[in-house]
Order: structure tokens, then C-alpha cells, then sequence
């Protein structure tokens, strides 16, 4: 073979072999940080361009020093990167410096800039030898015999001419160097295609976090994962951001929350270009505190007056929600806990007892009866939309303008009132069935005088029931509508030594009682369930003691005292949401 012909072989080999650079592969058609691989992530730039030094005689940075986040000399051996596309045209050691390599770039429109990169520690390319975007060329040092702690010093030039024995400058910025930072920013590649979306998925979720995680990121050019958080969908990049990681192994994070609360989470993956690919959206739905054992709402006398006070089960901290010029009475809790009917003197010049609603914070007040005569007593429909009520009011019966003391229902708009209980009877405390069909109350006839017991009664006032006929009061079906609870006089026998009784399963007339007024010389009273109708909380006045306070009853815990003042604390009742 001659020898041009083996020349020429061998060029063309060189060019095409694998991992070689091609010629038309040294244009510098975008920029990356020249530490972090390949941002500047995890880096600090402890010296910008530009600024003043006066270990330097007061002059001007003319590039920008590059430390790691480990502080120190703990960075020394990091690697450093080309930034670009180009062809070596220092690599040596200098006085001072340390060893330094300058690479120049050429830009698609033909223009030429040099990259320098001082105070190295190894140098991994030599002159001549070109590089690629990326590509490491050297690790982080010290300068000429460990002057300095470990640190790049990186500068940009449009210059080419510069020599090395620079660094600062007498003014600041001079022609000839730019901003690093600011030159590789808007020299970003400008076909890097937008990372991958990962896959976001949840998991251990309780009442106050949860834990979120995701595939590994593909892209070459991985900048940071965002996570971010909103209590409404969709989620996007004006949300919440709970997560901000440059570490791309980083791939779960734990979330905390709010009980019973909505979230929807949403992962953003972006590049060094800033393009970011949103993932798939989840919800989350944290649970109920374990710890949280609801609100119980209540009438405390302030000064003479009763007023409404909520507490907190858990805390035992309490506040009062009215501030009524009369008495408050028969607060109850809407189904959702977002509202409190209860009744009080309407100030209006007609006046009378009235049945009123608001908000469970206490504001809203507005009247929902007008009853001639006054009403009280209300209680919630499991829709929220209505309420039973005792009412002593005018209605037609038969064609006659009657004075009728019963039980109404009427919705909280005040439509549609209508009298469920006959003429005959004289009733108190209403308390509507889970599922709306009836209302057990007690009452005493009026004909025949007989006095005491409770009753029944479809909400359409029909069926009329009598399910015991002793001194019982306050009755009210549980929240799985298995159980009765009210109480009575019955065994104590004596007005002021009263019991909280309860039923077996389906009122079947056996009842079971839960004090012992006649031994303890308690009193009992205004008994209601919990919403899991497994405890019971009720009003008790002690032995000895002037005023009654709020106790709660559980199976497994017994008998335990929320309040403990010389105030009457009555009536109370209690929510949580499930």
C-alpha cells in the first residue's frame, strides 16, 4: 500500500472511530456550569465577577470563585468540567495559579471566546486535545503550593488574546471579560429536549403525613425535582413547593399535614435548560387524629345569663361563642359540625323564647322560628337542612285557631312548618332518629294528667308510642339508632337525685342504668352520645357541690371530668367528624 493511501486511511479512521470528536462537534452551540456535572448545583460562588477585594490592593474580580458546599478543603479533588464544546489551548502549571487550562469555544456564528479554569489540582487533557460539553478536564484545587483553600477560580473571556496573569482589574468589569454566570445562562443548549415526566405515588399516609416518591429521573441533564402541594386541583407551578432537591438519588419525601384534610401533590422534573415536565397529580386524604376526641358544646352561666361555650375534648380549653342579653339553652350540633342551633329570648319588641342557628364559631346568628308563643329545644335532621323543635304556638286544627304546645319540624330557612305531635299531649325535648323517620321525646298528657315517660312517634305523626311511664326525660336515640339513653328519677326517687339510664339494643323496654345517684348523692343529668355510640356525655352536680360540671363516660376509661369551676355547666353536646 503507498503511503498517501495509508494517510489517508488512517485520518478518515481517526474521525469516524467510536468516541472520537468530529470536526463539526467543536461548535460551542450551548454552555453548562463548569462544576456541579453538569450545573452549578450544590456550589456556591463565594467571589462574583466584579467584585471588590482589598486582599488584592481593592481591585476587581474579573471571574467568579467556585466552592463546594462541603466548605473547605473537603472540596479539594472535585471534579471541574468543560463547559463547553472546544479545543484546548493551555494546560500548564503557573506561579500563583496552580494549574490552569484555557479552552476556546467557537460559536455558531464563527465567533471566539475562551474559557479559563485556575488553581487546579489534576489536569486530565492536554493542549491541542479537543472537548466536549461535559466533559471533566481536571478536579479542584489549592493554586501553586496551597495558598489558597480549595477552590475554581473561572473566568469567561471575549478577548482571546488574554494571557493568564490576570485576575483582577484596576476597574471593574473591564472589556474583555464577561459575567460568567450570566454568559453560560443565556447560552444554555437550545435543543435540549424537556426532561421525562417521573411517576408520583403516595404511601403510609396518616392523620398528620404522608410520604411521597418517585421514579429515578433519566435526563442527562438533571437540574432539580420541585415537589409541589395544594389543597385544590390541579396542582401546578404557582403551588406550594414542599420539595426542592438538586440531588437526583433523592427519591421520596415526607410530607407533613393537617388531619382530615385533602392534598394534591404534583412532581416537576427540570433540566439545567429550566424546562420542567409536571408528573401524574395524586390526592391524598389524611386521617382523623387519633388523639382528637372532638368538640363539646355546652351552656356556662357568665355573671347571671347562660351563655354557649365550646371545648375542645382533648385540651379541655373552652371558649364562649354568644353573648346573648338572656339565657341560652339546648345548644346542639348540626350533623356536618359546622352549625349550632340552640334557643334564646328573641330582644325583638314581640319577644318570646325562639329557636336560633349559627355558625360554629359563633357568628351568623339569624332566628329560624317565630312560634307565637315561643320554641325551644331544637334538634338536627341527619341532612342538616331541618330541625325538630318544641313549639308553643297557633295552628289550624280542624278549622280552629288552636294554642297547641308540640313538637314541629321546620326547615332552617324557616319554610314549611309543620306540627307532628296531637293536641293531647305535652312534650319536651325532641331528639330526631339517625335516619330522620322518627322523634323520641318526653312528655306528660294532658288529658288523664298522667305524668312522666317517654315516646315515639313517626316524623309524619303518625304511630304514637309509649316506651316507658316513669319520672324520664332528655331522651335521645344514639348515632347507629340502637340505643336510648335518658335520665330519670326512677330508682333514686327523689326530684333532686337524678340517673343516666340507657337501653338494650332496639329500646325493647330493658334498661340499664350507668350512675347510682341513691349511694353517690350525685345528680345526673342532660345526658347526649358521642358520635361513635360508645360514650356518653352528660351534666352531673356532686355530692356536696352547688354547681354542675361536664363528665364523660367511656367503657374502657370510666367516668372522667372535663369541667371543674363553681359554674353550672349544662346541656352539653358532642361532635367530631369521623
Amino acid at each position: 500500500m503507498k503511503k498517501g493511501l495509508l494517510l489517508i486511511i488512517t485520518i478518515a479512521t481517526f474521525l469516524l472511530w467510536p468516541g472520537k470528536i468530529k470536526a463539526n462537534s467543536l461548535i460551542s452551540d450551548g454552555f453548562d456550569c463548569p462544576i456541579g456535572k453538569p450545573s452549578a448545583t450544590g456550589y456556591t460562588d463565594k467571589q462574583d465577577f466584579g467584585t471588590k477585594n482589598y486582599n488584592f490592593g481593592g481591585r476587581y474580580h474579573l471571574g467568579e470563585d467556585w466552592n463546594g458546599n462541603k466548605g473547605g478543603d473537603r472540596d479539594l479533588g472535585d471534579p471541574i468540567y468543560s463547559i463547553s464544546n472546544g479545543i484546548v489551548i493551555l494546560a500548564e502549571y503557573k506561579k500563583v495559579w496552580g494549574n490552569v487550562i484555557i479552552i476556546q469555544h467557537t460559536l455558531p456564528d464563527g465567533t471566539k471566546i475562551n474559557s479559563m479554569y485556575g488553581h487546579l489540582k489534576d489536569v486530565y487533557i492536554s493542549k491541542n486535545s479537543a472537548v466536549s460539553r461535559g466533559q471533566q478536564i481536571g478536579t479542584m484545587g489549592k493554586g501553586d503550593n496551597n495558598i489558597y483553600p480549595a477552590h475554581l477560580h473561572f473566568e469567561i473571556r471575549t478577548d482571546i488574546s488574554i494571557g493568564v496573569d490576570y485576575g483582577y482589574s484596576s476597574t471593574p468589569k473591564p472589556s474583555g471579560w464577561v459575567d460568567p454566570s450570566e454568559f453560560i445562562d443565556s447560552h444554555r443548549p437550545p435543543l435540549l429536549s424537556p426532561p421525562q415526566a417521573v411517576t408520583l405515588q403516595s404511601s403510609n399516609t396518616t392523620h398528620n403525613s404522608t410520604t411521597l416518591s418517585w421514579v429515578k429521573n433519566q435526563s442527562p441533564y438533571f437540574n432539580s425535582y420541585k415537589l409541589y402541594r395544594s389543597n385544590v386541583s390541579p396542582v401546578n407551578e404557582s403551588s406550594v413547593l414542599v420539595l426542592q432537591s438538586t440531588n437526583e438519588n433523592e427519591l421520596s419525601f415526607n410530607d407533613v399535614l393537617t388531619p382530615k384534610q385533602t392534598y394534591f401533590y404534583k412532581i416537576f422534573v427540570c433540566n439545567i435548560a429550566n424546562q420542567c415536565t409536571g408528573s401524574n397529580e395524586i390526592s391524598v386524604q389524611t386521617a382523623k387524629d387519633p388523639e382528637d376526641k372532638g368538640e363539646i358544646v355546652y351552656t356556662s352561666k357568665v355573671g347571671n345569663v347562660n351563655q354557649i361555650f365550646v371545648m375542645n375534648v382533648g385540651t379541655k380549653s373552652s371558649k364562649q361563642l354568644t353573648n346573648f342579653k338572656f339565657n341560652t339553652q339546648n345548644p346542639k350540633w348540626s350533623p356536618d359540625g359546622k352549625k349550632i342551633a340552640f334557643s334564646t329570648i328573641d330582644e325583638s319588641p314581640s319577644g318570646g323564647r325562639q329557636v336560633y342557628i349559627m355558625n360554629n364559631d359563633g357568628s351568623n346568628i339569624r332566628k329560624v322560628t317565630d312560634a307565637k308563643y315561643g320554641a325551644e329545644s331544637p334538634d338536627w335532621f341527619y341532612n342538616g337542612t331541618k330541625i325538630a323543635y318544641v313549639g308553643h304556638d297557633e295552628v289550624n286544627i280542624n278549622g280552629q285557631k288552636t294554642n297547641v304546645r308540640g313538637i314541629f319540624t321546620i326547615n332552617i330557612d324557616g319554610s314549611e312548618k309543620q306540627l307532628v305531635t296531637p293536641p293531647t299531649i305535652y312534650p319536651y325535648n325532641p331528639s330526631v332518629s339517625p335516619d330522620g323517620q322518627k322523634i323520641v321525646f318526653n312528655a306528660d298528657y294532658v288529658q288523664g294528667n298522667q305524668k312522666g315517660g317517654i315516646f315515639i312517634i313517626n316524623t309524619d305523626g303518625t304511630n304514637l308510642i309509649q316506651l316507658t311511664n316513669k319520672n324520664d326525660t332528655n331522651p335521645e336515640i344514639s348515632p347507629d339508632g340502637k340505643n336510648l339513653i335518658f335520665s330519670s328519677t326512677r330508682e333514686s326517687n327523689h326530684n333532686w337525685f337524678w340517673d343516666v339510664y340507657f337501653s338494650s339494643e332496639n329500646f325493647p323496654g330493658i334498661y340499664f342504668r350507668l350512675t347510682n345517684a341513691k349511694v353517690s348523692g350525685d345528680s345526673n343529668e342532660d345526658p347526649s352520645w358521642a358520635p361513635d355510640s360508645e360514650k356518653i356525655v352528660f351534666a352531673q352536680k356532686a355530692k356536696g357541690e352547688q354547681d354542675f360540671e361536664i363528665v364523660i363516660y367511656s367503657e374502657d376509661k370510666g367516668f372522667e371530668k372535663l369541667t371543674a369551676n363553681e359554674i353550672d355547666d349544662r346541656e352539653p353536646d358532642w361532635w367530631w367528624e369521623e
